[in-house]
């Protein structure tokens, strides 16, 4: 297994502590990113044994994983490596070796159809996309956040608006009442004289 240095995964880490690595490791056939052309393939069986091929030769190893530190160590005959788990998604998993910037990649075969990098420029555009498409999400997100925000206070604006003519209809109404009773205080007598079913009710009353 080789490892490369590449400089975009160290200004993020997408691997979640969630995750269950022996779930994600075990039943299925990895493709080992290499430049060399090498057809590299590791199988991570539930029991620890690790099957290693390199262009059809097979070498059996040893896995396991180390929740003390979150590492992976992969044991073959001559070289042993610890490595950090530190990007997953669908297509990659990439591993950090420990103690140094460099990190092995590798690829679910069954997503090798679409996506099988041979140089680490490809692989280096395809983080650059996830980066890109992060970005992207979040200023989407940001967009509809600050329309949120706007049409929040647009509606507190308006329903403002209401309760201020609301509040002015009331005043109004207030005032208009106020001055009826004043009018109705001071021209009670003179109203009422000059009221003819007053008068009537009255002149009745007045013949009993």
């Amino acid at each position: 297994m080789k490892t490369y240095l590449l400089d975009i995964l160290n200004r993020y880490n997408r691997f979640s502590e969630n995750l269950d690595v022996k779930t994600i490791l075990c039943n299925k056939s990895w493709s080992v990113f290499n430049d060399t052309g090498n057809k590299e393939l590791y199988i991570f069986q539930e029991n620890g044994n690790l099957i290693a091929s390199v262009n059809g030769n097979v070498h059996n190893g040893n896995w396991q994983y180390i929740s003390a530190n979150k590492s992976i160590i992969l044991s073959f005959k001559e070289q042993s490596y610890m490595l950090h788990p530190s990007f997953f998604d669908k297509t990659i998993f990439a591993l950090q070796q420990d103690g140094t910037n460099k990190y092995a990649f590798m690829i679910d075969e069954k997503q090798s159809q679409s996506f099988q990098p041979k140089s680490l420029t490809e692989l280096n555009s395809y983080f650059e996309n996830i980066e890109r498409k992060k970005i992207e999400e979040e200023q989407h997100r940001k967009r509809l956040q600050a329309e949120q925000e706007r049409a929040n206070e647009q509606r507190r604006i308006e329903e403002e608006h209401r309760e201020q003519i609301k509040r002015q209809e009331e005043r109004v109404q207030q005032y208009l009442n106020q001055k009826r009773l004043e009018y109705w205080e001071q021209n009670q007598n003179y109203i009422l004289q000059n009221d003819s079913s007053y008068k009537r009710k009255h002149s009745i009353n007045y013949k009993f």
